[in-house]
């Protein structure tokens, strides 16, 4: 039987705690390290997993990736603010 992305995520989905969700990526990890021909339909790297691992590891998962993309969003708001005074258009 082979392990498919659908399946990864609706277990993964049942999981309440982000404890209970590293250890269930550290299970898959290793599951994949020792059987990789279950898994050979995903195309997920062991470092993604590693990745993944260190996120929901962390005190509060992808904070730093939505502070960094919140960034960005503000940074190319006034990018589009200052072109848009340079041109003369109002809001």
């Amino acid at each position: 039987m082979d392990i498919t992305k659908e399946f990864i995520f609706e277990e993964f989905g049942k999981l309440k705690s982000n404890k209970d969700k590293v250890k269930y990526l550290k299970e898959i990890k290793e599951e994949k390290q020792k059987n990789p021909h279950l898994f050979r339909n995903l195309k997920i790297s062991i470092k993604a997993f590693d990745n993944l691992i260190r996120e929901w590891e962390s005190v509060a998962p992808f904070g730093a990736l939505l502070r960094q993309i919140e960034e960005r969003k503000d940074a190319e708001r006034k990018k589009i603010k200052k072109d848009q005074e340079a041109r003369g258009i109002k809001h």
